[in-house]
């Protein structure tokens, strides 16, 4: 778990939401994602939830819950390795080197109904909008394209070149794209 941030991966939290999984009264939304499986070929995906979760309210990627079903399945043995061995500190560095914003993070392995389950909790940014300030992976745009990135209910766009991003993003209204 990143230094710091335990807050977000409390126990009581979490328990509340994996009963509601295995309830299944939790859906995905704008602060819930559920992957079937964890491996590292997807890290450009996590990286850009994590961002869309900073620009809203925080949020939770679960790892062990079939999409479509919402199915708690839990990691096999070899994803639940993986994610404990998740190196906390590169994935920041990672975050770092893509957005413009901290990103206030932390991950845990959960045991719940004799299943394994990833989390990745991710906390509200304190300074918004977090911007794609280079290519994740094939996520974004590479560096001086236009680069959309969600925040709350509106739709930010900021140039990736040059740009202060203390002021640099403007809301995008509906018409704009016309």
């Amino acid at each position: 778990m990143c230094p710091g941030y335990a807050g977000v991966l409390d126990d009581t939290v979490l328990e509340e939401i994996f009963a509601d999984i295995f309830a299944g009264r939790v859906s995905e939304g704008k602060d819930v994602e559920f992957k079937e499986g964890f491996g590292w070929r997807s890290l450009a995906v996590y990286l850009k939830t994590m961002a869309g979760f900073a620009n809203a309210e925080g949020g939770f990627l679960i790892f062990g819950v079939r999409d479509g079903s919402r199915e708690p399945v839990g990691l096999d043995a070899g994803e639940a390795r993986r994610f404990r061995e998740m190196d906390g500190e590169r994935v920041s560095t990672d975050l770092r080197s893509c957005f413009s914003r901290e990103i206030l993070w932390g991950f845990r392995l959960v045991s719940f109904g004799g299943r394994e389950f990833g989390v990745i909790g991710v906390e509200r940014g304190r300074v918004r909008p977090v911007v794609a300030i280079r290519d994740v992976g094939g996520c974004y745009p590479a560096r001086g394209d236009l680069l959309p990135v969600s925040f709350a209910d509106d739709l930010y766009w900021a140039c990736g070149a040059g740009v202060d991003f203390g002021g640099g993003a403007a809301a995008v209204s509906g018409a704009s794209f016309g």
